[in-house]
């Protein structure tokens, strides 16, 4: 990385500044490249960080997309004994306990504070619907046909921004 102390304008101990404005005469450097080379030589470590990043992205979102999967099929599963509005109380449930002892131990108590309450409040409230209403499909239909459907929900979101979300 030697050529890029002299391109950089890093100068180390051992040379003057001058030698520095020799390499860049020689190699017809102009203030742009210099400032894409710095931000290059910079973000060398961040590159080789962001890597693990997605990485550990990648096993997250395969690791909740196995989940969805496993709750849908005891959603199947279950919904021959259970009404969907039992489920939808076990599922939030389970989802309490697990999460409530790992907010506590990794943030602060001022993260339940909200000022939004009923923003949260319509949220849940949607989410749970759509929830009860996706368990009560699988116990209606065969998985594959409401899976099917809901692949749909992207076609939906499509359609409805413009309307709900002004984009």
């Amino acid at each position: 990385m030697k050529i890029f102390d002299y391109i950089l304008g890093e100068p180390s101990r051992n040379r003057h500044i001058t030698a520095y404005h020799q390499n860049c005469r020689l190699f017809k450097i102009t203030n742009p490249m210099r400032i894409f080379l710095r931000w290059l030589e910079v973000n060398r470590k961040r590159r080789k960080l962001s890597i693990n990043v997605r990485h550990k992205g990648i096993v997250l979102i395969l690791t909740a997309t196995l989940g969805i999967v496993l709750m849908n099929t005891c959603a199947k599963l279950v919904s021959l004994s259970h009404n969907p509005l039992e489920m939808l109380f076990y599922r939030g449930l389970v989802a309490l306990f697990l999460l409530i002892p790992y907010m506590l131990f990794s943030h602060s108590p001022a993260l339940f504070k909200t000022r939004r309450i009923t923003t949260h409040l319509y949220r849940g409230i949607v989410g749970n619907l759509g929830v009860g209403f996706t368990f009560w499909a699988y116990s209606r239909l065969p998985m594959a046909d409401a899976t099917a459907l809901l692949f749909t929900a992207p076609l939906f979101v499509t359609a409805l921004s413009p309307l709900l979300l002004k984009e």
